[in-house]
């Protein structure tokens, strides 16, 4: 009797043993692939942040340029008494300036939108990071964390966010828009 309940306790104690080591194996494959993705948020947020840098760059030298045109138009205007837009047409630098300044706002318009978005990516990778180290806390407190569904999730977003950061900051337009042209005519004649 006593030695099959040693026989028993034995079987039951390596059972426990077996299932405890399976556990910590499970746990250090969820931890591993916590952190492989911690790091790769890393990575992808030095790659947003130097993007977000640059294009806030860009940015502030197209607005010097777009407030620089519009200055020149103005004094070209008042140099050469141009009061309409068919006039202002007619004078070779004041067209070429709107022209360039057309150019300048839609690429301001983009560069807009891609900081936008990269503050975004941001704030979703720094978002990720929290949800990771709290699943990195959960881990140590207990076994059954599924965090394949996050792991994805991180996946998916730092794929998206590397393309976009190796995707061109500005686009040239097609075409010229002359409707376009004379609403920063006339935004300049007012003096915005």
């Amino acid at each position: 009797m006593i030695t099959r309940l040693i026989r028993k306790t034995t079987g039951i104690v390596g059972w426990i043993l077996l299932s405890a080591c399976t556990c910590l194996a499970f746990d250090a494959d969820k931890g591993g692939e916590l952190n492989r993705a911690l790091e790769e948020i890393e990575t992808a947020a030095r790659l947003i942040d130097a993007n977000a840098a640059t294009a806030a760059t860009v940015h502030g030298q197209l607005q010097a340029q777009a407030e620089a045109l519009s200055v020149e138009i103005q004094q070209e205007r008042l140099r050469r008494s141009v009061a309409t837009f068919q006039q202002a047409l007619q004078v070779d630098r004041i067209r070429y300036d709107l022209l360039v300044l057309q150019q300048v706002r839609g690429y301001l318009v983009q560069l807009g939108d891609r900081i936008a978005y990269l503050r975004t990516a941001a704030h979703a990778l720094n978002v990720y990071r929290d949800q990771i180290r709290d699943d990195r806390l959960m881990l140590q407190a207990l076994n059954d964390v599924d965090s394949s569904g996050l792991l994805r999730q991180v996946r998916e977003a730092v794929d998206q966010y590397r393309r976009q950061c190796c995707a061109a900051f500005l686009q040239a337009q097609a075409a010229y828009d002359p409707r376009e042209l004379e609403v920063l005519w006339n935004g300049s004649v007012k003096g915005h």
